[in-house]
């Protein structure tokens, strides 16, 4: 006979879990040491936000559900931050928290913890009882693959040292949800439309990953004489594709942004289709007619005005479209002439931007291309939030969309440390890159020893300007003193090597080359301390007024 928290424990890899990360305390430490017992991988982190954050890095690299394991009260609250970032990227995976006791509401640790889940729209579930137990931790696992939604399971404190009968068993196998079809009628009209356009464009999102749209996807731009494109959290799901064209919007090379402008349709697969996607709506005009694409009814139309709107899942509505120009074996060239190949192929993005390397410090932009040249191709690149971030997104190449994480839907500054290292305990056969600037490292460097400890393969890439970017280059030019987001000179390289890391500071490009030892052996973690000048200014700031600021 088990306690509750020894059954959920040794039920997880029954399940199907083979990840999960937390912080072992007194209300939950049997859960853990039964789980590795049962073979489950585990990974102690040094703050709950990183526990939540490496399960969130973890399944968005996977694809799988994982799990983080939180105490009560504190426990769970330290973690909320890293949780929303995860409801708003829709992150397969199951928090376990430690819930106020049935018995009493009284006491330092209670709070309405599902009322402040519910708030940031995680789904929540409860361990009714011990004789349940196993049974509601199978539901939460089940609805987390099915509704792409962390799923909060509360087990009441008084509960967790109950004896679970001996005749509990495991729940029948949970069925997997089957995709959305679309309406025959909707493919109809967007297959009309299709063939009354010339030069049609393909945005995908992060939706047509899940869904598994690229091969499909890419079959209908061949046929339509489509350019391919996506969104920021997308990018890596043509790589190798010759009509390639990256990231849509605000990170757009200069080429993107003419060929977006001469698109007369826009069919978009599970991409939001909001202000970083279209340029705050000047890259997509909102002349050319949208079709957009999404699994979920309240996303059509969410942010931009569009034509059309299709509800469904990506690759069986690419599917269905395929089928429905077969009919009459409609197809044109489009878009798709060797002159395009051509200066895709060719393009050298070196050439976007005079050099500001000097006395200044690197220029950010030269930095990244050199480091993009230096890299091994079989990399997982995770971008951290804040001014530097569209250097490292525009100019970072991945092998595939599993090697691009992008935790910013709720755009909180240093939850990447924790995303890339689940990110490389996902992947240990790629190097993980972790681009994040010096403010957002500040604020999560806890999680360094957690790499150390793990041996993570992790190049920490900080653009170190000594402020916070944004907000020196958005609130200066309109007259405001900036000292407070200004800071003294820091020696991160000096802070890696005190938790058993390796750091360099580099000051000049050639610095670079201090990095081949490392990456000819990368056991654990390296930390690259990038003095960049501050001087130059991504143009994704969005605008230099007080009305920008809203």
């Amino acid at each position: 006979m088990s306690l509750v928290l020894e059954a959920l424990g040794q039920a997880l890899p029954k399940l199907g879990i083979t990840f999960m990360a937390g912080l072992p305390g007194s209300g939950n430490y049997e859960i853990v040491h039964a789980a590795r017992a049962a073979g489950v991988k585990y990974c102690g982190t040094n703050h709950e936000a990183g526990a939540v954050g490496l399960v969130d890095g973890w399944s968005r690299t996977t694809g799988e559900v994982g799990v983080a394991m939180l105490s009560q009260g504190p426990g769970l609250t330290n973690g909320l931050t890293a949780l929303t970032e995860a409801v708003k990227s829709h992150t397969p995976m199951v928090v376990v928290a430690i819930d106020t006791p049935r018995t009493s509401r009284h006491g330092n640790l209670n709070i309405d913890q599902s009322a402040v889940c519910r708030a940031l729209g995680a789904g929540v579930e409860y361990v009714r009882s011990e004789k349940t137990a196993v049974e509601d931790l199978a539901r939460s696992i089940y609805r987390a693959g099915a509704e792409l939604l962390p799923i909060v399971l509360m087990v009441p404190l008084d509960l967790v040292h109950a004896e679970v009968p001996a005749e509990s068993e495991l729940p029948p196998h949970m069925p997997t949800p089957e995709a959305i079809w679309p309406a025959p009628a909707a493919v109809t009209a967007a297959a009309d439309r299709i063939r009354s356009a010339r030069h049609p464009l393909i945005i995908a999102g992060r939706g047509a990953i899940r869904s598994g749209a690229c091969a499909p996807l890419i079959e209908l731009a061949e046929r339509i004489g489509a350019v391919l494109a996506v969104s920021a959290p997308a990018k890596g799901m043509f790589a190798g594709q010759p009509f390639d064209l990256g990231i849509a919007g605000s990170f757009a090379s200069p080429i993107t942004n003419e060929v977006l402008g001469q698109a007369d349709l826009v069919l978009s697969f599970g991409a939001s289709l909001n202000a970083w996607t279209t340029g705050n709506g000047q890259m997509i005009s909102s002349a050319i007619p949208v079709v957009q694409v999404d699994i979920e009814a309240s996303a059509l139309g969410a942010h931009r005005t569009i034509s059309m709107a299709v509800q469904g899942d990506a690759a069986a509505t690419a599917q269905a479209l395929i089928e429905e120009l077969e009919k009459d074996d409609w197809r044109q060239d489009g878009f798709r002439t060797p002159e395009l190949a051509s200066r895709l192929t060719q393009h050298d993005p070196s050439t976007e931007f005079t050099s500001a390397n000097g006395v200044n410090g690197i220029d950010p932009r030269s930095f990244t291309i050199a480091l993009n040249k230096t890299l091994p191709v079989e990399r997982t690149v995770t971008i951290d939030s804040g001014h530097f971030m569209g250097w490292a997104a525009k100019y970072l190449e991945v092998p595939d969309a599993a090697g691009f994480l992008y935790p910013q839907s709720f755009q909180s500054v240093g939850l990447g440390l924790a995303v890339g290292i689940g990110a490389g305990m996902a992947r240990s056969d790629r190097i993980s890159v972790l681009a994040i600037g010096d403010g957002g490292w500040m604020l999560s460097p806890q999680e360094l020893d957690t790499a150390v400890r793990h041996k993570i393969p992790l190049l920490v890439v900080i653009y170190n300007d000594s402020a916070y970017g944004a907000e020196v280059h958005r609130f200066e030019p309109i007259g405001l003193e900036v000292d407070l987001v200004r800071f003294p000179e820091r020696d991160f390289a000096a802070m890696a090597n005190s938790v058993g890391a390796q750091g360099v500071t580099m000051r000049a490009l050639e610095d670079l080359q201090k990095l081949q030892p490392w990456l000819a052996q990368p056991d654990g973690p390296m930390v690259l301390d990038v003095k960049i000048d501050p001087s130059v200014v991504g143009g994704w700031v969005a605008g230099n007024s007080r009305a920008a600021l809203a």
